[in-house]
């Protein structure tokens, strides 16, 4: 998974990396192989815009935005045109922890 850093007009930290919900079910189980239920638990979890993936930017300062669909080769852009996808991406919840 490609992992990026930039800063945004404000001199924030911005992480950014894609997310691939499918993927991610994959490794959970262990043995590469996704069935039809595991698949579509995974799409259950994430609205149906989302399930493809979409681009995360996160920023302790900032909070999270979100970008769908995943640009191709978004990881290979400049910092200028990964703060152009920032602006377009819409914001997100964050992770609640737990107390």
């Amino acid at each position: 998974m490609p992992h990026r850093q930039f800063k945004d007009y404000g001199d924030i930290l911005w992480e950014v990396w894609d997310v691939h919900p499918l993927e991610i079910a994959g490794r959970l189980i262990g043995n590469g192989e996704i069935d039809d239920s595991l698949r579509r638990r995974s799409r259950s979890g994430v609205s149906r815009e989302l399930a493809a993936g979409w681009l995360c930017f996160e920023s302790a300062q900032g909070g999270k935005r979100r970008l769908h669909p995943i640009p191709v080769d978004w990881d290979r852009l400049s910092d200028e045109q990964l703060q152009e996808l920032w602006t377009q991406a819409k914001h997100a919840p964050t992770r609640r922890t737990a107390p």
